[in-house]
C-alpha cells in the first residue's frame, strides 16, 4: 500500500446568526489544520501514486474558498 499525505493551514472567518450567541455573533476567525491522505495498492507506469503538483493545486482551490 501506498500513500501520500498533503496538509494546509489556513485561518477562516465566520460568525453565528439567529439567535444571542454572544461572542459568536461578532466575526472571529480559526486556524484550522486540513490533511488530505491518498492511498493506492499500485504505482502508475512512472513510480508515481498520483501527480503531486495537481493535488496541491485541487487542496490550495478548496482552502482558497475559506
Amino acid at each position: 500500500m501506498y500513500n501520500l499525505g498533503v496538509a494546509r493551514e489556513f485561518t477562516a472567518r465566520h460568525y453565528l446568526i439567529g439567535g444571542d450567541w454572544g461572542e459568536e455573533n461578532v466575526e472571529h476567525s480559526h486556524h484550522y489544520r486540513m490533511e488530505l491522505v491518498l492511498e493506492k495498492n499500485d504505482l502508475d507506469g512512472n513510480g508515481f501514486l498520483v501527480d503531486i503538483v495537481e493535488v496541491e493545486r485541487h487542496l490550495d482551490e478548496v482552502v482558497a474558498d475559506f
